[in-house]
C-alpha cells in the first residue's frame, strides 16, 4: 500500500480484472511499448552532439554574414534542439 491509500482509505480500481497492483491496477505491462520508448530514447540520446553541432553551425554562419541578431537566454545552458533568437 502506498501513502494515499494508508491515509485515505479504500480506493477503488478504474478496471475491472487481472488483479495487478493488490486489485487496483489490471492489465498486463506494455513491453513492445517499453522497447520502442527504450530505442526513442537511445536514438534522442544520440543525436543531441549533432543538434548542438548544427545549432551552433546556424549561428555562426549568421555570425559570418554579418546579420544582426540576439539569443534569447543562454546558449550553453539551453536544450540542443532549441535556439531562440530575434533580429
Amino acid at each position: 500500500m502506498d501513502f494515499y491509500t494508508q491515509k485515505n482509505g479504500d480506493v477503488e480500481p478504474l478496471l475491472l480484472g487481472g488483479g495487478q497492483e493488490n486489485g487496483l491496477r489490471s492489465g498486463t505491462t506494455d513491453l513492445l511499448g517499453i522497447l520502442v520508448l527504450n530505442d526513442c530514447l537511445s536514438e534522442t540520446l544520440n543525436s543531441i552532439p549533432a543538434l548542438r553541432e548544427l545549432k551552433n553551425y546556424f549561428i555562426s554562419e549568421l555570425e559570418k554574414n554579418e546579420v544582426e541578431f540576439e539569443v534569447n537566454g543562454s546558449i550553453e545552458n539551453s536544450l540542443p534542439n532549441i535556439l531562440n533568437i530575434y533580429f
